[in-house]
């Protein structure tokens, strides 16, 4: 019979082998898994893109097949298409209502799921969504209307006064519709009355001024 340290230090061992190959056995379990994930993405994006030829040909050839002057109608779109045999323009669809034709097209008549897969929904829910203005252009806008801003007379601008006047430039067609439109909420800021040159020349014409002692 074996002393009792002898038999410790044995069991010890034994027990370091069996967590080594624990260990092996985990870490090899652990490469299977990745490798049937990587394989099961391969697989997936490859159906993907077959997909994506099918319901892209799909998305043309329904947006191809688009009767405007029936849409115009049907949608109450309010264009202003040319008579009947000649062709339609781009421009002539400039100011379309692009959100509700492709509501009605791809969403209410179609089974967008099965005919176009995700593109509809790409179009409304991504990134580059319709209606969305690209970054390269708002930076392009921003650019220009500091150009129109930082003139040989207005160099000494304070940074702050440019970025100020920049964006109001950029913002003056927006609130001038917001004004027009919507006065209850695009009332002045802190009850401030602005004078306009309206204001200007209307005062210039009803009020006159005595100058005591004009020189």
């Amino acid at each position: 019979m074996l002393p009792k340290a002898v038999t410790a230090w044995m069991s010890d061992d034994e027990d370091e082998d069996e967590e080594e190959e624990a260990e092996m056995g985990g870490e090899d379990d652990a490469a299977e898994v990745a490798a049937a994930a990587e394989a099961a993405r391969a697989q997936r994006l490859e159906e993907l893109a077959k997909e994506f030829k099918i319901v892209f040909k799909n998305y043309r050839t329904t947006a191809a097949a688009m009767d405007w002057r029936n849409l115009n109608e049907r949608l109450v779109l309010g264009l202003e298409l040319p008579p009947v045999g000649e062709e339609i323009e781009l421009m002539d669809l400039w100011k379309v209502d692009m959100g509700k034709v492709m509501k009605y097209v791809f969403i209410d008549v179609t089974n967008s799921g099965l005919l176009c897969g995700f593109l509809p929904k790409m179009a409304f829910s991504s990134r580059g969504s319709i209606g969305s203005f690209l970054a390269s252009s708002f930076n392009e806008r921003i650019n220009s209307k500091a150009n129109q801003k930082v003139t040989k007379g207005n160099v000494s601008l304070d940074p702050a006064e440019v970025n100020m006047t920049v964006v109001l430039g950029m913002n003056r067609g927006f609130m001038k519709f917001m004004r027009e439109h919507y006065p209850e909420v695009a009332g002045q800021h802190f009850n401030m009355t602005v004078i306009t040159l309206a204001d200007n020349a209307k005062g210039e014409v009803d009020v006159e001024v005595e100058v005591e002692g004009g020189c």
